[in-house]
Parts: structure tokens; C-alpha cells; sequence
């Protein structure tokens, strides 16, 4: 069912593509509940930080029918807030749910309004043919390498110091940015990052990170950062004096991390910068893998794992749940099990797709201890083989 929506959605954003070269919409359309103050300066500042600056926009208390798909048709967009989000509103595929009380993906939406209205610039834009070559060429160097390095944020990347990683490529992820003493001694090759609300929302947390990476692609011109392509139009508005250290990644439709490129760069579509980018990135470089900072989620653990101040905002937690607390609760305190974000990502479909590769051909190994079983297993496996060396 999933493909299906994907396949419907794709082929309305090729629709709305030739639309846009007869007809230019006018402005957004901004629903809002009848009994609800517009708060015109947050809109205008969100719109502006998020789709550009400038957006025309007007606020409606209701759309009739009729209205609806009008809008639908011509492709006009339509921002919902204070609506709770359901799973039927995504067959309005112009329509754009960014209330963080009310929607889990209000992050992601912002970001879904900003491609759909900058469309043109960003279907000049993504190429995954150009991509994949701008990689291979920034990364020539390295393409020899048997090894590589993936690193996680757990509480096991304090541990990076006892080894060495200069005969394999690493990719970093996230935070890793914040702590000069780690990122020095790692010297990531590649830095990714997936997340609409870690990484690239307007909240204090998000622009620490941001912060941080432009140190990082300062001072290592070399550097490469890869996202999803869903995140380019902001990425390039936000971090444009970086543009030939940027690289978008779309996605192949696909669950498995492993899947060969075959000179297109995408990435999986999963839920995890692991299986999303990291994984896919480490496959297509090397067959011997190597994992750190993957610890999963101990017994006492709050959020979705623990992490350390050294290379976490740890300070802006709180402040991070509180502005888009849909998202929280709906991965945090909808299921009884703590544990079911970390099961879905780590858990079993990893570990069946890691068995598969590593029937094929591929080694990989984890550093540190986990308190995931896929982890687990491939921590003893390292220290088995880790004797016989």
C-alpha cells in the first residue's frame, strides 16, 4: 500500500510540474480552525524560514469541496493547522499538516510545502545520476578502501579513542559535529543527516547543529554532507557558501540499506540515518564494516536512547519535546514498549537484511557492546575474530 501512495504521489508531482509552466499560483492557502486568532507574524516567519521569504498567503476557516479539489487540480498549496493529522489527509497531496500539537510529521510537512512550492528549483536541482558522480569524484581516492567506519551517537562513540580508523572511510552522523576532541581523531570523510526536526527546523537544537556543521565544512573543505533530497531547497538557502560540499540523496523506494547505487546516488527509505544514508554509503564503498556508537536503549534510558553532552545538545531537550510535541508522543508514549522505536529501526528487518548481506559477501562487525540483539551479535563475532588476528 505504502509503493502505491509513493507511485500516486510521484506521478502528481509530475502533474503539478507541467501545471506550473501554464499557471503560477497566487499565494498559499492557510487553514486555520474558525474559532482560532491568525497569528500572522508566526506564519510569516515560519513560511519564511522554511519556503523562502516573501510568500503571499491567505488564511481560510473552511474549504468547501469543491474548493478542495479546485486547489488539488491546479495544484495550489494548502497549510492546515490546529487539525489533527490522519492518515486519509495525505490523498490531499497539495495539503501540508505543520501544527507540531496536532500532527507528528509537522517538521517534515514544512519541508514537503517547501518542495512542492519551489518545484522547479528543486527538480533542476536533484539529479541522482549528478549526485552519484559528484560523489565518486570528490571521493576517488577512497574508492580503493576495503573498510569502512559508521558512527552512531549512543554512549559507545565516547570509546572511538582505542582505535584508528585511516584505512577505511568514515561516514559521521548528527551531532557527532559538536565535539572537536572526537571529530578530530575520527576525521569523518562523509557527515549525514536526516532529521526535519533534529536537524532542520527552526528550534535552538536544530541551529546549535547547523551551527556546528558550517565549522565543520569550514574547516574541512574536503568534507561531505549528505541528506535526504526532501531537505535540499532549505539545505541550499541555509548552508549556500557550502554549496560543492552538499549532496542530496532521493530515495530508491527500497528498504534495504544494501541495495547497489548502479550510478544513481539514492538512498533507502527507511526511518533511521543508519539504514537511510549511513548503511546505504558504507555498502557501496566497502565490504568490511564496522559499527560504533550503536548501543540501542538500556533499561533506564529516557527519549529514544541516551546520549552524552560531549556531542549531543543535550541541554535543548527539553526545549526540543515541547515544540513539537506531536512527534514525541506519538514515537515515545503511544506504545507501551519504550523500546519500539529502537526495534523498528535496529530490530529484526536490520538483522535480516544484515544476514543477507553478510551471506553475500559482506563482513560487519559492531565495536562495542549493544543492547540490541543485531548489535549484539556482531560485537561478539568482532571479538571472536578480533582473537584469531
Amino acid at each position: 500500500m505504502k509503493s502505491i501512495y509513493f507511485f500516486v504521489k510521484r506521478l502528481y508531482e509530475l502533474y503539478v510540474a507541467l501545471v506550473r509552466r501554464y499557471y503560477k499560483f497566487e499565494h498559499i492557502v492557510v487553514l486555520v480552525p474558525e474559532n482560532d486568532d491568525v497569528d500572522r507574524e508566526s506564519i510569516d516567519s515560519e513560511l519564511s524560514f522554511y519556503v523562502g521569504a516573501n510568500q503571499p498567503w491567505r488564511a481560510r476557516t473552511r474549504i468547501p469541496l469543491p474548493t478542495r479539489i479546485l486547489y488539488l487540480m491546479r495544484g495550489d498549496p494548502v497549510v492546515t493547522i490546529g487539525i489533527s493529522y490522519k492518515q486519509w489527509h495525505r490523498l490531499w497531496l497539495n495539503e501540508f499538516n505543520v501544527d507540531a500539537n496536532k500532527c507528528h510529521v509537522a517538521a517534515w510537512s514544512w519541508h514537503q510545502l517547501s518542495t512542492f512550492v519551489n518545484r522547479e528549483f528543486v527538480s533542476r536541482e536533484i539529479d541522482d545520476k549528478k549526485s552519484f558522480e559528484k560523489l565518486m569524484t570528490a571521493m576517488k581516492c577512497k574508492t580503493a578502501v576495503k573498510k569502512a567506519y559508521v558512527f552512531g551517537t549512543g554512549p559507545s562513540l565516547i570509546k572511538c579513542f582505542q582505535w584508528q580508523y585511516s584505512d577505511g572511510i568514515r561516514i559521521a552522523c548528527n551531532t557527532m559535529v559538536k565535539s572537536d576532541r572526537i571529530w578530530n581523531h575520527i576525521k569523518p570523510n562523509i557527515l549525514v543527516a536526516g532529521d526535519a526536526i533534529h536537524h532542520f527546523s527552526n528550534t535552538d537544537y536544530a541551529n546549535n547543529f547547523r551551527r556546528d556543521l558550517r565549522k565543520r565544512l569550514s574547516d574541512n573543505p574536503d568534507l561531505l554532507f549528505l541528506y535526504p533530497s526532501d531537505f535540499h531547497f532549505f539545505v541550499s538557502r541555509h548552508l549556500s557558501e557550502y554549496r560543492n560540499q552538499l549532496i542530496p540523496m532521493g530515495s530508491n523506494g527500497n528498504t534495504d540499506p544494501f541495495k547497489n547505487f548502479n550510478g544513481r546516488l539514492t538512498r533507502a527509505s527507511n526511518e533511521n540515518v543508519l539504514t537511510m544514508l549511513q548503511l546505504p554509503l558504507a555498502a557501496n564503498f566497502a565490504r568490511e564494516i564496522y559499527f560504533l556508537g550503536y548501543d540501542g536503549r538500556a533499561s533506564g534510558d529516557t527519549g529514544f536512547w541516551r546520549s552524552d553532552n560531549e556531542y549531543n545538545y543535550v541541554e535543548e531537550l527539553e526545549r526540543l519535546r515541547a515544540a513539537y510535541p506531536a512527534f514525541f508522543s506519538y514515537y515515545l508514549e503511544s506504545s507501551s514498549d519504550k523500546n519500539s522505536y529502537v526495534k523498528k529501526v535496529h530490530g529484526q528487518a536490520l538483522d535480516n537484511n544484515m544476514e543477507r548481506a553478510e551471506r553475500n559477501g559482506y563482513v560487519l562487525y559492531s565495536l562495542a557492546s549493544s543492547h540490541t540483539n543485531t548489535f549484539q551479535k556482531r560485537y561478539e563475532r568482532y571479538l571472536t575474530a578480533k582473537c584469531h588476528v
